[in-house]
């Protein structure tokens, strides 16, 4: 294969996940039998651009279905989160501006801004129809199309330019980021701000977040990397923030090459962090393969080890970082009898792959398991709040199991 965003063929693999279905792919249960389809997971990074990225070429159209089943609006702490960005922003630009946002999934963000005196459009992008209903249920208008460069030109047409256009962990899910970015750049009035998150590559290889890895992230970006995309794309940064989501994220301020805004001391602050760590050179990911197959091996030792104690593993939060985890390590309803998830789209299912079944939180309280493992673990203060005041689940053991296995407690 060659790289996603400089074309050259010199890549070197990182880790290899094995053959895994996506991520997202929940199976009904009348399709428990049918063969479900796999593609190989592997890591590759580019030793010209050091851009890390999966080896596959999965169309995003076979991944971001119809009926996708990830929301965005199921975490109390994700909201919080989107909820202070909108009010940063809008503090930031002081007079009414246009909004577009890339990727609104169910409106969980552009619903803070929609009804606020100070913003004139807002509009959202959003190809699956399972979220952009429930997006128009909040009276924000959807266009439901993949947005690119071409799309781009008839939004313009239509709406002109933007003075904030979004991107929350949207530029790593898409294999053409270079049209998507194309058409930023043409709709950013010219002091407008485009905002992206997404997971920080480094803090994923520091930490051995190997289950942030699948097939519909298709990039892991440095800030070294990330910079150079842009510039080839007309685009500058002129800030960066550290933030705690997703096990480690960035939040990268860019605008037009000759806006008003001054390059921020944090930008360079953070590429020369990570020059400093390695990002450009193929020594700072060796060790991820060995750090990850040993997270791996603990973990089916402490499963052993329980099993020849009679215990028994439920588990909540049928995230797809979790499908990553359980498929690497081989895990069955052997292994976890079941998952819960408070997504009633993805109750009465079963995970991809593993084939274990998803219930809703009242199953715990017939069903108990003395050790529940949480998947999400980035979420995992906020979902062992909700869960200890089940009081069915008094005495049962919390536990994560990345970068190792951890059991939560009250100060937690």
């Amino acid at each position: 294969m060659e790289c996603r965003n400089c074309k050259k063929k010199k890549l070197y693999q990182i880790l290899d996940l094995g053959i895994q279905p996506l991520a997202n792919e929940y199976l009904n249960i009348k399709d428990k039998k049918k063969k479900e389809q796999k593609f190989p997971l592997i890591l590759v990074v580019c030793s010209k651009c050091w851009l890390v990225q999966t080896s596959h070429k999965i169309q995003k159209e076979k991944i971001f279905k119809k009926n996708y089943s990830y929301f965005s609006s199921y975490s109390k702490s994700w909201l919080e989160h989107c909820k202070s960005y909108s009010e940063e922003m809008l503090i930031f630009f002081k007079k009414k501006i246009n909004i577009l946002e890339i990727a609104c999934n169910d409106g969980y963000l552009l619903q803070f801004f929609n009804n606020s005196n100070y913003v004139n459009k807002c509009l959202g992008v959003e190809p699956t129809d399972s979220t952009a209903k429930i997006a128009k249920k909040k009276k924000i208008k959807v266009i439901q199309k993949f947005f690119n460069y071409n799309l781009s030109k008839q939004i313009k047409k239509s709406y002109n330019c933007f003075d904030l256009i979004i991107l929350n962990n949207v530029i790593a899910h898409t294999p053409e980021f270079h049209s998507i970015l194309k058409g930023i750049e043409n709709l950013l009035s010219i002091n407008g701000v485009v905002t992206f998150e997404f997971p920080h590559v480094v803090e994923m290889i520091k930490k051995s977040e190997f289950d942030t890895i699948y097939h519909e992230h298709y990039s892991y970006f440095s800030l070294y990397t990330f910079q150079k995309i842009l510039k080839n794309n007309k685009l500058k940064i002129f800030k960066v923030k550290k933030l705690k989501t997703h096990g480690g994220s960035l939040r990268v301020y860019a605008t037009k090459n000759n806006s008003k805004y001054n390059i921020d001391i944090s930008v360079n602050k953070l590429i020369n962090y990570e020059k400093k760590l390695g990002v450009n050179k193929l020594k700072f990911y060796k060790n991820f393969h060995d750090k990850v197959h040993l997270i791996k091996n603990n973990f089916l030792f402490f499963l052993k080890n329980l099993k020849n104690k009679n215990q028994s593993i439920s588990a909540y939060g049928a995230a797809a970082k979790g499908n990553t985890f359980i498929n690497f390590l081989k895990l069955t309803p052997k292994d976890i009898s079941y998952v819960v998830d408070l997504n009633p789209n993805k109750q009465n299912k079963l995970l991809p792959g593993s084939q274990i079944p998803i219930k809703n939180l009242s199953y715990y309280k017939k069903n108990i398991t003395k050790f529940i493992l949480i998947i999400p673990w980035n979420l995992k203060s906020e979902i062992f709040n909700q869960l200890k005041k089940v009081k069915e689940l008094k005495k049962v053991k919390f536990f994560t199991a990345i970068p190792k296995i951890n059991f939560l407690n009250e100060k937690e």
